[in-house]
């Protein structure tokens, strides 16, 4: 897609030498970034992890526009994909903390209420609403 292959003396790197050369790029970086510096000083422009899997980045022709842009959209589309499952990720996380914000936010709405009707009384019905009060109540309360 850039017009640039990773090759070894022998031809194309090959998936594990590729995959080695990119644990080796930590090297690069532990170096206080100096690894990253080094194919400035390099005659063939090799990283240290170049230098360690014995592989190099040669110019190739420029690849049509055609890769491109079928490129492009490989991982346009897999964006999408990555927000869209973050987002549902989100949502599967969270619900329950949402749920359990709208019933804080039912009982700070309704709660005085229900607390003012469970104790109000009215003079004429005190003495059932205490027996009934008592009838509700177990032993174990008592």
């Amino acid at each position: 897609v850039f017009g640039i292959r990773v090759v070894s003396a022998a031809g194309d790197a090959g998936l594990l030498r590729l995959l080695l050369r990119e644990l080796a790029h930590l090297l690069d970086t532990a170096a206080v970034f100096l690894g990253w510096l080094w194919p400035l000083w390099d005659s063939r422009n090799r990283t240290f992890a170049d230098l360690l899997t014995r592989t190099e980045v040669r110019r190739v022709d420029r690849p049509e526009s055609d890769v491109r842009r079928r490129a492009g959209a490989v991982l346009l589309t897999l964006a999408v994909l990555s927000g869209i499952a973050g987002g549902l990720g989100y949502l599967a996380v969270y619900r329950q903390d949402r749920a359990v914000d709208q019933a804080r936010a039912q009982v700070a709405e309704q709660g005085p209420r229900i607390v003012e009707e469970l104790l109000s009384y009215g003079v004429d019905s005190v003495d059932a609403d205490f027996t009934k009060a008592q009838s509700l109540t177990t032993e174990n309360y008592r």
